[in-house]
């Protein structure tokens, strides 16, 4: 092991070992105000999280694979103000990551804020508004590539009102933006000619929704569901890719109280592209699956399972030059075991399946339509060593077998994380 790489370790265990001191000298202050500081009925919940991970393929790369160790030291603060029934939320987190090998590419800082306003009215009404800023990137697939930074601001609003005993109607509306700091270039072929472009994955994007729930059983209700969204992507040159987007989905959902909890819904999902040079049209089935099983006390499962339609990106794996979109599908399954109250223990497997709807364009183009096979497994040990402070031990395997070889990659991640919060 090199020498830089000891001088990262030694660091991190240093500064592992401050962190635990510190929690252990503000284990007073929490025993006096439990959970949190307050000063009259505003809460502050600061917290502090070290996270350290090992990675054998850090581009994931098909082929010589670069390994690394990267620390990531997350401080935030969380405030809270209970207003009567209603209840504001804002909270601050910033994610320092610094790598091992490759540091002046790959070390970057991530900040996020999140605010939730929820209000509760008498009678059966509610509401919420929440809104979200992230400050982020995406890392590059190769030692050539840089960096690509963005900004996205989210914003949601829902209102729902139960009446009857049995009924349940929502109104949902969501906001999304991300701008990228820089346009990239590509070489797409136009008319067999490989062709300088400019392209930006920036978009906006507005999705409405409403959805209707009939309570059949105490603890379960059927749903109906009609969504419809418009995709505004900033085409800097080439077809405009905007895109109309419609779903109609039935379901079910299980409240908190019982062994299910959880949704799950499906049905029929429609893409219409502004400009038929834009994309393959798509009518397909659509799915959502969110679902936690209490087989036991002791013994839990969480389901989640996916079927959409997702947009390729220069600035990502997926690329344009495989089309403009795919169909996304797939499952994560976790089981967790609780060995006692602050000790438990979690298996997780995943498999989802990326479908190209169009033929690559690249300049050596081959005619096909990529298909990918994405599929992995993972452990993990979580030790809840005091009410404020978490420790977790995990690990994961992932391999993504494509029929274009380029697209392959194998990654073997181990991590260890501790958080504290009060």
């Amino acid at each position: 092991m090199s020498r830089g790489k000891w001088d990262y370790i030694f660091i991190f265990f240093l500064l592992f070992g401050i962190f635990l001191s510190v929690g252990t000298l503000a284990q007073a202050e929490v025993k006096e105000i439990p959970g949190n500081l307050k000063i009259g009925v505003l809460e502050f919940h600061p917290g502090f999280a070290v996270k350290h991970e090992y990675t054998d393929n850090v581009f994931l790369e098909y082929k010589d694979e670069r390994d690394t160790y990267l620390a990531t030291l997350s401080p935030g603060l969380g405030i809270i103000l209970p207003l009567g029934r209603h209840l504001l939320k804002a909270e601050y987190r910033a994610d320092i990551m610094r790598y091992a090998n490759f540091g002046d590419l790959l070390n970057t800082v991530d900040h996020s804020v999140n605010t939730l306003l929820n209000l509760d009215f008498p009678g059966g009404l509610g509401a919420s508004l929440a809104y979200d800023y992230k400050r982020s990137s995406i890392p590059p697939y190769s030692i050539k590539e840089e960096r690509k930074y963005f900004h996205d601001n989210n914003i949601t609003t829902n209102v729902f009102y139960r009446f009857a005993d049995r009924y349940k109607i929502e109104l949902n509306y969501r906001h999304e933006s991300r701008d990228f700091k820089e346009y990239i270039m590509w070489y797409p072929l136009i008319n067999g000619v490989p062709t300088p472009f400019l392209q930006s994955d920036s978009y906006k994007k507005d999705d409405i929704s409403t959805a209707l729930y009939y309570r059949i059983l105490p603890k379960t209700l059927i749903l109906f569901e009609f969504g419809y969204y418009y995709l505004n992507n900033v085409d800097p040159m080439g077809p405009s890719t905007d895109s109309k987007n419609y779903r109609v989905w039935f379901g079910l959902r299980w409240r908190p109280g019982g062994k299910l909890v959880g949704t799950i819904k499906g049905g029929y999902i429609a893409r219409r592209y502004d400009v038929r040079e834009g994309g393959h049209d798509i009518d397909d089935f659509g799915l959502f699956c969110d679902i936690t099983y209490d087989f036991s006390p002791f013994d839990h499962f969480v389901l989640k399972g996916y079927r959409e339609v997702a947009e390729t990106y220069v600035s990502t794996k997926t690329t344009p030059y495989y089309g403009s979109n795919y169909i996304h599908s797939g499952f994560d399954l976790t089981y967790r075991h609780d060995f006692t109250r602050k000790l438990s223990g979690g298996l997780h497997v995943l498999y989802n399946n990326d479908n190209f709807t169009e033929k690559e364009t690249r300049i050596f183009a081959t005619g096909k339509e990529r298909q990918d096979n994405r599929g992995g497994f993972g452990a993990s040990i979580d030790y809840q060593i005091r009410e404020w402070l978490l420790c977790k031990l995990s690990y994961t395997y992932i391999n993504n077998d494509s029929n274009f070889d380029v697209e392959d990659y194998r990654e073997n991640r181990l991590m260890f994380f501790i958080a504290t919060s009060f």
